[in-house]
């Protein structure tokens, strides 16, 4: 099981989105969620927010990136409470390499 085409929602706390493990998708990968349909759901008013489609789409690997809690697209938190992005990373994240090879 790879996971490709699926969705992936995690709510949590701070997310690294600049980790290596969150890399954009290949570009001959089809993604289940566009920039477009970002756009879109955004603009259907559904989410009871005002939302920058520009600033909550991050790339084909993360497609909709909102801190629910404060700002929207507030800063990158204290590395060291990085949990969403422990969590995001087993639930959906690319296998990397360390300098020494480790996976």
């Amino acid at each position: 099981c790879t996971g490709e085409g699926q969705v992936v929602a995690v709510i949590d706390s701070e997310l690294d989105v600049t980790h290596p493990m969150f890399a954009p998708l290949a570009e001959d990968k089809e993604t289940a969620l566009t920039q477009s349909d970002v756009a879109e759901m955004i603009a259907s008013g559904k989410l009871h927010m005002d939302l920058d489609p520009e600033r909550a789409y991050i790339s084909s690997k993360l497609p909709y990136v909102v801190d629910y809690a404060g700002d929207p697209y507030e800063g990158l938190p204290d590395q060291a409470a990085y949990h969403g992005t422990h969590v995001s990373g087993i639930a959906a994240g690319n296998e990397i390499e360390d300098a020494d090879g480790n996976k």
